[in-house]
């Protein structure tokens, strides 16, 4: 069996910048997260690691910010779920004893981030095992669009994070696109 191409998400993704979030700004927030992941889940092939500290994993300590929009069709509650059904429970990373990756390039954590560390050890994992994945980014990311760096004792892994997933300037989503069956010479939508 082929092992499915790895996707992550920065940590910005999951928390908002600042403590003290506009209601405008954390619906803007949750609905961008609601659309990269319902992109990511009707659409690609791609896996979510299971690790002990991801911000997504069933026993994490750390626990989604709560939207007030659910009157909206987006709770964050129903976006995890999404997410855990994507985790690759067959495989689990051990992260305990991995060290933080050094961010080299421009990049924002929100303030206060309980993501941070997790995300960053990640990324050292990342580097170690030399696996690929796609990174997607939050909003206040979106300034990072030339290659984000990590460092990782002698090593450097360079990501070209994914804006939005629906116009992939990139060309990295053709790696986890579903592929689709078609009979007709010219698809509909």
């Amino acid at each position: 069996m082929t092992p499915k191409l790895r996707v992550f998400f920065d940590p910005s993704m999951y928390e908002p910048m600042k403590t003290d979030t506009s209601d405008d700004d954390e619906f803007l927030h949750v609905a961008y997260m609601k659309k990269v992941i319902d992109f990511l889940y009707k659409n690609t092939i791609a896996v979510f690691d299971c690790y002990e500290e991801a911000p997504y994993y069933p026993d994490s300590t750390f626990k989604p910010p709560v939207s007030r929009y659910h009157y909206v069709n987006i709770s964050t509650a129903f976006l995890y779920s999404k997410i855990q059904q994507m985790i690759n429970y067959e495989m689990p990373v051990f992260l305990s004893e991995t060290e933080q990756a050094n961010c080299i390039s421009e990049f924002n954590f929100p303030e206060k981030s309980e993501v941070q560390s997790s995300f960053l050890k990640y990324i050292s994992y990342l580097i170690k095992s030399n696996t690929e994945a796609l990174l997607f980014v939050g909003q206040a990311n979106h300034c990072c669009a030339k290659p984000a760096q990590f460092g990782y004792q002698e090593l450097q892994i360079d990501f070209i994070p994914i804006i939005d997933p629906e116009i992939d300037c990139t060309n990295q989503l053709k790696k986890i696109l579903k592929p689709v069956n078609c009979t007709k010479d010219f698809p509909t939508l």
